[in-house]
């Protein structure tokens, strides 16, 4: 039996309260967590893990704009994206903001 989402979103709950004092930094320690918990996130977990709703995450997947690699699932319109790939594009991500800083 896999792990239900409610667990993702009491972890999201508990960085989106730190991360009001914290700040941006939290999300790879977010993401550290949440890793350990799945291989691969659905859809809705990936939109709790980089903050958008999932409309948003659809305008950006037809724009063509940086995300992460992606599983189309046979048969159906569900994706899933693997921790690894989306450690590597948060990886990216903040090597980027730090170059341009």
């Amino acid at each position: 039996m896999g792990i239900g989402i409610n667990k993702i979103e009491l972890i999201v709950g508990q960085y989106m309260n730190r991360s009001r004092v914290l700040g941006k930094e939290i999300q790879l320690d977010f993401f550290n967590e949440v890793k350990e918990l799945k291989p691969a996130l659905t859809d809705d977990e990936f939109c709790l893990l980089i903050g958008i709703t999932r409309k948003t995450l659809n305008n950006k997947l037809s724009k063509g704009c940086s995300l992460p690699n992606y599983i189309r699932i046979p048969g159906g319109r569900s994706r899933l994206w693997p921790t690894s790939e989306i450690a590597s594009w948060l990886s990216e991500s903040q090597e980027a903001k730090n170059e341009n800083v």
